[in-house]
């Protein structure tokens, strides 16, 4: 009897991303952690123990092990890109999480290195793509051929309550994290262009400013970017809301898909579908609208569809869902805010004068 040879991964970055990702791939058939690497021993020692597996502080020795098959890239944003390149250079296949690199070379040097890793597969880690809500939405709404008719615009919140202390976290500065906007908005630069097709970075309108926290990085940002095709989205992303949010709007020449929630502390997800009904607004003479409404198990099961996917590439050749490419074309638009905006030095929160959201 023949048995097949489990796939072995590697993680570096033993914090919540890392932890997410060893519980989807141990929820997985056919894997195998073998190492957890993290700068800080005793949080890779934490992880390994639960992955029954070695610990280490030597990432570029993770990557170098010839028995490791696949890598989880989970590091603050400054080093995603060092050690996807790495990596795939050692012959891995990698899952790399977003917004994938800090600076745009260095995101391009991450493609193109891809781009050479013939039968290499490097993932994105663009969990919201499989979000319920977002799934069905992408049913509903076909191509532009179902049931809200041709998009004409997006419009979309996505932030979170700000939490004491978030301004001594590496999130808030510009040399770990990179920003709000390369945080949370890159998301929702990424289900844009999966509605919208590729986006425009010229376009890109707005800005980007320290409102609220005393990091030196973006806290919020308020922008407008166009797709090739000039149909428009509107956004707003921030670490300083009132309460978690996450809405997510598409206006369509029938209809409208209005998205709410994540899970729990962003609320239970829902989809609210409004779709032009023809006979009552000829009744009436003004457009009349029929309601459904979707909602879902207040449950987080995007980390195990993602894994899912990126195991069906490795394995079966399936297209990858998510690739560099796709995550240089957010950060183009990313980096074109930045280009135009000048950010705001008026923070007025823990390093400002007091107060808190």
């Amino acid at each position: 009897m023949t048995t097949t040879k489990p796939l072995t991964f590697g993680i570096i970055g033993a914090g919540l991303m890392g932890k997410r990702r060893a519980l989807s791939i141990m929820a997985a058939l056919g894997t195998k952690i073998l190492l957890v690497a993290d700068t800080s021993l005793e949080k890779a020692q934490a992880l390994a123990q639960q992955c029954d597996c070695d610990a280490t502080t030597d990432a570029d020795a993770l990557v170098a092990r010839a028995d490791i098959d696949c890598v989880i890239v989970c590091t603050t944003t400054e080093h995603l890109a060092k050690y996807t390149i790495a990596a795939l250079a050692h012959g891995k296949h990698v899952l790399v999480e977003k917004p994938l690199a800090m600076r745009l070379d260095d995101a391009r040097a991450v493609v193109a290195a891809a781009e050479r890793a013939t039968g290499k597969i490097v993932k994105v880690g663009f969990n919201h793509r499989y979000l319920p809500t977002i799934m069905k939405a992408a049913e509903l709404y076909a191509g532009g051929n179902g049931a809200i008719g041709k998009l004409m615009f997006i419009k979309a919140t996505y932030g979170q309550k700000g939490r004491i202390g978030y301004e001594k976290e590496w999130r808030a500065f510009t040399a770990h994290g990179g920003g709000e906007l390369l945080d949370q908005g890159v998301h929702v630069l990424d289900l844009c262009a999966r509605f919208m097709g590729p986006l425009d970075p010229k376009t890109t309108r707005g800005i980007a400013e320290r409102l609220f926290w005393g990091g030196d990085a973006d806290d919020n940002a308020f922008f407008v970017v166009k797709n090739v095709a000039g149909v428009p989205a509107s956004i707003h992303v921030s670490s300083s809301l009132w309460r978690n949010t996450f809405r997510f709007e598409m206006q369509g020449t029938l209809g409208r898909i209005e998205i709410e929630g994540i899970r729990s502390h962003y609320g239970a997800p829902k989809l609210t579908l409004l779709t032009r009904n023809e006979q009552k607004s000829a009744d009436v003479g003004v457009y009349q609208f029929d309601e459904q409404v979707f909602t879902f198990p207040d449950e987080d099961t995007t980390w195990t569809r993602e894994m899912e996917s990126f195991l069906a590439s490795v394995r079966d050749g399936a297209p990858v869902d998510g690739s560099p490419r796709e995550a240089l074309e957010a950060l183009e638009v990313v980096f074109a805010l930045h280009a135009n905006n000048v950010h705001a030095n008026n923070a007025v929160g823990p390093r400002g004068n007091g107060g808190h959201p």
